[in-house]
């Protein structure tokens, strides 16, 4: 039987970020890293796979037991909140995160918390939605609530939002092609029209239970689509690209890089 964690691994949007994330941990010759907010553990297994140390953390119980049912990180797992990381000031040198400041209200608490629990010099390596991003949806008409997200952003309004938290933006570039997006608002389209917008969020989660080989259908179509959507990302990984990647770096105590 298929686990939800099989049904997230699959995903090509978790997929296709997880892949960017550990090709820009590679590129920032990244030893040792804090996965914030890890969902099912599939970034965490990556960044483990490539040799690098990680712990993580996702504020979801459930999440954290299929993670650690499929020993990711034997044992370096654990539940808690981005916004409040049990970490002494200055003690991490380096953060990843997927796909989660779009699904708080106030990302500004995130960055600051970032902030204080990164060394001088330290980096924060993320991924967030853009406003192509949500466009996507907008064409299946499935609404950013709908997924959980507060809202998109756009590098400018990032930077506004950085401002004085003490993080400044090192490196941005669009990456995951449209077609990504494309995939990703169809997967949810289909959930809510399966199982309503109730359970949008959980999709992956309530395909397990479906007795009508949705499942299956759902993990199948997502390996055979996957390949040719990497092929994509290597030709066009900037074109109309529905995520922000972003390394920010903390500020010495002079405000300096």
């Amino acid at each position: 039987m298929l686990t939800p964690y099989d049904l997230a691994f699959v995903s090509p949007g978790t997929r296709l970020r997880a892949r960017v994330l550990v090709d820009a941990l590679k590129q920032q010759h990244v030893q040792e890293v804090c996965d914030c907010g890890c969902g099912a553990g599939i970034l965490a297994g990556w960044i483990r796979a490539e040799g690098m140390s990680v712990i993580a953390f996702d504020i979801h119980p459930q999440l954290v037991l299929h993670a650690a049912a499929k020993n990711v990180l034997e044992g370096r797992l654990f539940v808690g909140s981005i916004l409040e990381m049990p970490f002494a000031a200055g003690s991490l040198t380096n953060i990843v995160s997927a796909d989660v400041i779009e699904h708080l209200p106030s990302p500004i608490d995130a960055f600051r918390e970032f902030a204080r629990v990164l060394a001088p010099g330290g980096k924060a390596i993320l991924t967030i939605p853009n406003h192509t991003f949500q466009r996507m949806y907008d064409l299946f008409r499935v609404g950013q609530a709908d997924i959980g997200h507060q809202r998109t952003y756009s590098r400018s309004e990032l930077e506004r939002i950085l401002t004085g938290t003490g993080l400044r933006i090192y490196a941005h570039r669009s990456v995951c092609n449209l077609c990504v997006g494309m995939v990703d608002a169809a997967i949810a389209k289909l959930a809510i029209l399966k199982y309503g917008k109730e359970t949008v969020q959980h999709s992956e989660m309530t395909l397990r239970a479906s007795s009508s080989g949705l499942a299956e259908i759902y993990y199948w179509v997502c390996k055979l689509c996957y390949p040719v959507l990497v092929i994509l990302e290597h030709l066009f990984p900037s074109v109309l690209g529905t995520e922000n990647l972003l390394i920010l770096r903390k500020l010495d105590n002079r405000g300096g890089r």
